[in-house]
């Protein structure tokens, strides 16, 4: 047996079932029967795209993808139902009949597997391709349904694994037909020879931020935030740097077009794209060179103290030849906001309520992030600042790493004096750090002009 789909089975389905059956899934569990199909899958639809192969899922799974050696994996799941997407390198003889008998075989003998029977391989046609169905019956400890669907394209295979309990067919069938029914594999799509690609996309993690680069380019880890990937006069640099202040995405943006424009460089107006939930700036630099200029089309975002940059640089003539990379590569731009949230979700219980500062103020945080600072405890609206705030718990100090306490960053809309609005500043973003002391007090100090406030909470 080749050992590189025996090590496809195990992240497909001994790691994924095991866990499940074994309770470690057991928040995805449903905590009663009932639900009806028409709830299951009134959220619509979500695409994803796989080198050649683009499929649709609902949106309300929970997803993860990630690489484990060649091989590029993405699964969803919704409480008892499981979707798996593996796409990785052929081995020279291998056949989608051979994967799928592999397959097989290695299923029967997981180690949680007591029982198997009406196993069946056939083919089938779905959107103008052969697929080779594999379907078996396994028992964990409850009967389960596992249908895989196996295809190759090139020197790329795709292996398809759905699996659901036996009993709750019914109650799964809508979403597994219209996973199946989307299954469309392209050889002429984005990331493939007709665009320049290689068919099969390495993916690469710098702190939340994920990326796919196409395999046929020549990738250079310059150091452990700094990747750079090049093929011909086409390059990818992407940068993760760590800051000691928050800056939004769009003030970053502009922070790096105003360096590039004092440098003589020529610059266009950041725009704002949306990918995959989150809001990046991009904008296109040209850099003077002979005998023609370089164009550097980037992508920034921020979060928390992260920052990223993702070039994509070119002569400023062949743009329209490496457009369709550019659109395939940005569009994998991934942010694991996950990897920060508990840090965000503990400062933002100890915030959220009200807070005395005597002659500094009346503070309020409410649930929805928005943000009351009043003169007093009055709660006069002639006399505040509106904004929304950020924060974490934990302080990052210039040259001192972290420090306990509450990185604050309130970003200010409105200024009410004595009834009047007032001009807010150019940068309406202020930055403090809250330390609480023995007393239950908390200094708050702004880092920016380096006054101080004391609050204490009182609801």
């Amino acid at each position: 047996m080749k050992k590189h789909h025996s090590l496809l089975l195990t992240l497909t389905l001994a790691l994924s079932l095991s866990l499940l059956l074994s309770g470690c899934f057991s928040l995805l569990l449903p905590s009663g029967r009932g639900a009806s199909r028409s709830l299951e899958n009134s959220a619509g639809l979500t695409s994803h795209t796989m080198g050649s192969l683009t499929f649709s899922y609902n949106k309300d799974m929970t997803t993860e993808e990630y690489q484990q050696g060649n091989m590029q994996i993405f699964s969803a799941n919704r409480k008892n139902l499981m979707l798996q997407v593996t796409c990785a390198n052929c081995v020279r003889g291998d056949t989608p009949e051979s994967i799928a008998s592999q397959v097989m075989e290695e299923t029967k003998e997981m180690e949680n597997v007591t029982d198997w029977r009406n196993d069946r391989v056939r083919e089938v046609e779905i959107n103008g391709v052969t697929w080779i169905e594999d379907s078996i019956e396994v028992t964990f400890s409850t009967d389960r349904d596992i249908l895989h669907l196996i295809a190759m394209d090139g020197d790329t295979y795709f292996c398809v694994s759905i699996s659901y309990p036996r009993e709750e067919y019914r109650l799964y069938r809508e979403d597994v037909d219209s996973f199946v029914d989307s299954l469309t594999l392209d050889p002429t799509g984005p990331g493939n020879a007709a665009t320049g690609g290689s068919g099969l996309s390495g993916t690469y993690t710098l702190g939340e931020l994920s990326i796919k680069i196409p395999g046929d380019m020549e990738m250079e880890i310059l150091e452990e935030n700094n990747l750079f990937a090049s093929r011909g006069e086409f390059s990818v640099e992407v940068t993760c740097t760590q800051e000691d202040i928050y800056k939004t995405s769009e003030d970053f943006a502009h922070y790096l077009l105003d360096d590039m424009e004092e440098s003589g460089l020529t610059t266009s107006d950041p725009v704002e794209a949306e990918i995959n939930g989150e809001t990046w700036y991009w904008a296109s630099v040209v850099y003077p060179s002979a005998p023609e200029n370089y164009l550097d089309y980037m992508f920034v975002y921020t979060k928390d103290y992260s920052f990223y940059s993702v070039h994509f640089v070119m002569p400023e003539s062949s743009l329209s030849s490496y457009k369709a990379d550019i659109d395939a590569i940005s569009a994998t731009l991934s942010i694991d906001s996950t990897r920060s949230l508990a840090d965000t979700e503990e400062a933002k219980a100890t915030l959220v309520g009200e807070w005395d500062g005597g002659e500094g103020g009346y503070i309020i945080f409410n649930e929805d992030s928005t943000v009351y600072w009043y003169k007093d405890n009055s709660l006069s609206m002639d006399n505040v600042f509106v904004g929304t705030f950020e924060a974490d718990n934990k302080i990052k100090t210039y040259g001192a790493g972290y420090v306990e306490g509450i990185y604050l960053v309130i970003y200010y809309d409105q200024f009410i004096l004595d009834g009047e609005e007032q001009a807010l500043l150019a940068d309406p973003a202020k930055e403090y750090a809250m330390v609480l002391g023995n007393d239950g007090v908390y200094t708050m100090e702004d880092m920016i002009e380096g006054n101080y406030y004391h609050f204490k909470k009182v609801a």
